[in-house]
């Protein structure tokens, strides 16, 4: 789907068969949960739905291909970075293929959120896609009767 100005929603993946590992252990999550926010901040696109999985990510973003390719780019960039640094593994990620497609309709756009919510169940994780730490299936399903913050009127 795009819009009037040449913005669409594009599912942004790599290749969960390529590499044993992105991400091993929790701090390696919380570092990737963090590189989404600075990759929308430098490149403007925006983030719908995202899962990171112990070996590949999957994004919904809205913004323009450019923008996608170099959110995708700059997250491997950073993400590589975080593994040479600490793992001590150079141009782990150099190679590790990207899919970037457009989701031309509704229909699309909606399947492929619902897929990647649903990602970590799929693969066997020990989660509710609700309960998964590392993907926006938590925001998007939360429950609206939970209501342990509102103080009733008086």
């Amino acid at each position: 789907m795009r819009d009037s100005n040449n913005t669409g929603y594009f599912h942004v993946c790599t290749d969960g068969r390529v590499l044993p590992w992105m991400f091993q252990d929790e701090k390696d999550f919380i570092a990737g949960v963090n590189r989404i926010g600075i990759c929308y901040m430098r490149t403007g696109a925006k983030v719908i739905a995202y899962v990171l999985m112990d070996n590949h990510v999957h994004f919904v973003l809205k913004g323009t291909m450019l923008q996608c390719k170099a959110f995708i780019k700059l997250f491997k960039q950073l993400t590589g970075t975080w593994i040479r640094v600490k793992y001590g593994l150079g141009d782990f990620l150099r190679l590790l293929p990207t899919n970037i497609l457009l989701l031309e309709t509704e229909e699309r756009l909606l399947n492929t959120i619902a897929y990647i919510d649903r990602n970590p169940v799929i693969a066997g994780y020990r989660y509710l896609a609700t309960e998964y730490p590392w993907g926006s299936a938590r925001y998007v399903f939360k429950d609206s009767r939970d209501d342990s913050n509102v103080k009733p009127l008086s």
